[in-house]
């Protein structure tokens, strides 16, 4: 069994685990409870200013859309939906910077191999009641932009296809 094989599973542990204790033991965020109710009303044909209101930018009910509609398609609680939906953005996220590292790293090392693990404890934990709240979304979602251009100040070359990840 390879080593990136061994990181691998832990991660997929990891995640499985920590979906377990948000969707389990932790009490979703008042927030994140509203952004689904208000993301449902959207995708029931509501509209923004009579059926619900909400002070913060539309985009957030866009990105908690597919939690709604993943948690009606498979019977879910919206919850459920929104933390499956976090831990989905927070594996692509991942991947992304994992490839990025490994393109700047040497193959095999022991801190090219720990990077991945590390990110992924690091956005799943840290938020802690916190999780999937705007904040949250935008560090998983810019963390592979970041890391992308601490290597090019860095004074390294990204190769095309990592700068499409």
């Amino acid at each position: 069994m390879s080593r990136a094989f061994r990181y691998n599973a832990a991660l997929l542990v990891l995640l499985a685990g920590i979906a377990w204790l948000h969707i389990a033991v932790a009490l979703p965020n008042h927030d994140n409870s509203w952004l689904l109710v208000a993301a449902g009303r959207l995708l029931d044909g509501g509209s923004y200013t009579s059926d619900f209101f909400e002070i913060n930018p539309p985009l957030i009910l866009l990105v908690y859309l597919p939690a709604v509609v993943a948690s009606r398609v498979f019977g879910l609680d919206p919850y459920t939906g929104l933390v499956l939906l976090v831990l989905v953005y927070t594996a692509i996220s991942v991947w992304a910077v994992g490839r990025i590292a490994g393109q700047f790293s040497r193959e095999g090392s022991i801190a090219f191999s720990g990077i991945p693990l590390a990110v992924g404890v690091v956005l799943l934990v840290s938020p802690g009641y916190d999780f999937g709240q705007r904040e949250h979304l935008i560090a998983i979602f810019a963390l592979p932009y970041l890391v992308l251009m601490a290597a090019t100040r860095l004074g390294r070359a990204a190769a095309p296809s990592t700068i499409v990840v």
